[in-house]
């Protein structure tokens, strides 16, 4: 089990040694590398879904107030009815986005769905006013420009979708300037010259808006990232401190623990075994403590293959061996405390090619009616030691009978 959680903890430790790399890089590139990338898409995707249905709904309204102001105070021939036809074709556009908004969905994809809104919007407003009867002025085509400004800078698209929303509307700009000979040359190059004069900051300051975000990003996944392995280190430092480590299984620490849980408890009948492997000593002396280690780690296997999931085996010390058996009477743990005492003396343990038989003793204890886990843990000792004054290789309890 410990191999597997410091396998767990040393997952991340690359992506956080990238992050903080990330951190220190100075340049223009927007990209991390690709673990990296494929973390910042996932951990963005929430906070992008819950934020782009009320960005695209503000822009909706926003472009209907332009369409409104437009036909109240410019157009002096207003036409309502194109402008509905505009706006229900937006509201479908806003309906149609709204699957594209979930976290799930792919982080290009979504991108993309949204650039298409906004860039359905920006060119429906600029065929509008492409379309107009009477001739074509200036000022409403500057007018036509603010809903790019607004794309950029809070739709916050990736920058290189930025770009390509930008190159599009811009083309579809000069293309409306060429098509209207009635606008003069001088006033072309203007137009062209104050549209150009705001996109390129607008660029500049939707790039440096992504790059700041990404480094606060950074900074809050490093951050993470430690705190996740303080938390896996402190789960590592836990198990270890409630582990025996010869065996793998609970150790006093952890049983007494859990005892005085039950303890606590006033309408608890569970029952606490004490299992002891007899004469172990001698079979240490006679073997070796290499042997005498294996035959500790096999009689805990034993043990816990015979045992319920919810139930709770510990090494106690020595070859002691705490079970604690939770909801369970004293008549049925007896029976559970003769199916483990009969599993070990049939268990094959191997000594070289030979087979020798262990054997276990068995002390049978009630928790009711005890208030701390000593008392608990000396009723079953002396029940233990009953069954160890009666011949050993039995279950002992207040019901067995003791020759002197």
């Amino acid at each position: 089990m410990e191999p597997e959680v410091d396998r767990r903890i040393e997952t991340d430790v690359p992506l956080q040694m990238v992050a903080e790399d990330e951190v220190r890089r100075n340049g223009f590139r927007l990209t991390f590398p690709a673990d990296l990338e494929q973390r910042y898409r996932l951990d963005v995707a929430a906070a992008r879904a819950h934020e782009l249905p009320k960005v695209a709904c503000i822009g909706l309204l926003l472009f209907m107030g332009i369409g409104i102001l437009w036909n109240l105070f410019v157009d002096p021939d207003p036409r309502w009815k194109l402008s509905l036809v505009v706006w229900s074709l937006m509201i479908a556009g806003v309906v149609l986005v709204q699957p594209y908004f979930k976290p799930a969905v792919a982080f290009w994809k979504r991108e993309a769905a949204i650039l298409c809104f906004y860039g359905f919007m920006c060119l429906s407003v600029m065929v509008f006013v492409d379309r107009q009867p009477t001739p074509l002025t200036l000022e409403p085509l500057i007018f036509t420009a603010l809903p790019m400004y607004f794309v950029l800078i809070f739709v916050r698209l990736p920058f290189p979708l930025a770009i390509l929303f930008m190159a599009v509307s811009e083309g579809t700009y000069g293309a409306i300037l060429l098509h209207h000979p009635e606008l003069s040359e001088p006033g072309k190059v203007f137009l062209l010259a104050f549209v150009l004069a705001l996109t390129l900051p607008t660029l500049v300051a939707a790039h440096q808006l992504e790059r700041a975000s990404r480094r606060l990003y950074l900074h809050g996944l490093s951050q993470h990232l430690n705190y996740e392995r303080v938390v896996a280190q402190n789960a590592v430092l836990t198990d270890l401190s409630f582990t025996d480590p010869l065996t793998g299984i609970a150790n006093r620490r952890r049983m007494t623990g859990e005892l005085q849980h039950l303890c606590d408890k006033e309408d608890t009948c569970s029952t606490f075994l004490i299992v002891d492997i007899d004469l172990f000593k001698n079979f240490n002396d006679l073997y070796g403590h290499p042997v005498g280690d294996r035959c500790l780690q096999e009689v805990a296997t034993c043990l816990a293959s015979a045992l319920r999931g919810n139930d709770l085996l510990a090494r106690l010390g020595g070859e002691e061996f705490g079970i604690l058996l939770p909801e369970l009477p004293m008549q049925e743990a007896v029976l559970v405390a003769e199916r483990l005492r009969a599993g070990v003396a049939a268990y094959p343990f191997m000594v070289g090619t030979r087979i020798v038989r262990i054997t276990v003793s068995v002390g049978v204890a009630g928790i009711v009616g005890f208030d701390e886990p000593a008392r608990v843990m000396d009723a079953a000792d002396k029940a233990l030691y009953r069954a160890k004054r009666a011949g050993r290789n039995r279950v002992g309890g207040p019901w067995l009978k003791v020759v002197s």
